[in-house]
């Protein structure tokens, strides 16, 4: 993927000058790609694959000045498509797709989360609320790029891998689930997937169960429930 990262560094580059970036949150597979920067080898899983960008907009309200995101990303040469059954928007372009997103309430319509001022239908999705409770902040080209806590990205892959209708995405969420585990063991961290584990809701806590039995991870499953071989 490294022929599309120009582009994306387009992408970052403009909404950070319209003063909308330092309001989004990368989730999704390229948080690989800040995670290696940031971490470098201490995070193992190197090879990754996805034309999507996606951004978690909850803190995009408090934006003090409201931009038309669709003419942004239009003098990009990114086309807006609306969604109409499911009611969302992505922009596309040949080298890449961006992607908006937001925790989704109740039933899910995504016309109840249009964001006004900037002008798009963000994807609503479920446990996103809980992928950036937690973020952290990095330096890219000088650039401040908000990501998800590795903690809250490894137990929100292993959540939603249990949830997938497209099973030939579950290998990628959980490898790179096992990926951030890993790299916070090899930091001293591991400490926060506990704490953040014990804290989730009963049935969520089942699901990451869930997802590490099927792969096999009985150590892990002890980590969480504070085993003596966590870190």
């Amino acid at each position: 993927m490294d022929s599309v990262v120009p582009f994306v560094d387009k992408v970052l580059e403009k909404l950070d000058r319209e003063g909308i970036l330092q309001h989004l949150v990368v989730v999704g597979s390229w948080c690989v790609y800040f995670y290696r920067h940031k971490f470098k080898e201490a995070f193992r899983l190197t090879s990754w694959r996805t034309k999507d960008i996606e951004f978690e907009t909850s803190l995009i309200s408090k934006s003090q000045k409201p931009k038309n995101i669709i003419t942004i990303l239009k003098e990009l040469d990114f086309v807006m498509k609306y969604h109409g059954e499911a009611g969302y928007t992505t922009f596309e372009h040949p080298e890449i797709i961006v992607e908006f997103l937001i925790h989704r309430k109740g039933d899910g319509i995504a016309d109840r989360y249009k964001l006004p001022g900037f002008g798009i239908h963000p994807q609503p999705l479920p446990y996103l609320s809980f992928l950036v409770s937690n973020t952290m902040s990095v330096e890219y080209k000088g650039l401040l790029i908000k990501v998800p806590h590795p903690a809250n990205f490894a137990l929100h892959k292993l959540m939603i891998s249990v949830k997938r209708k497209n099973l030939e995405k579950v290998p990628k969420d959980r490898e790179q689930a096992l990926a951030a585990w890993n790299m916070l063991g090899e930091l001293g961290d591991k400490k926060m997937l506990t704490t953040l584990f014990t804290g989730l809701p009963k049935k969520q806590r089942g699901l990451i169960i869930s997802a590490l039995t099927v792969m096999n991870e009985a150590g892990k499953i002890e980590e969480l429930s504070g085993g003596t071989s966590q870190s």
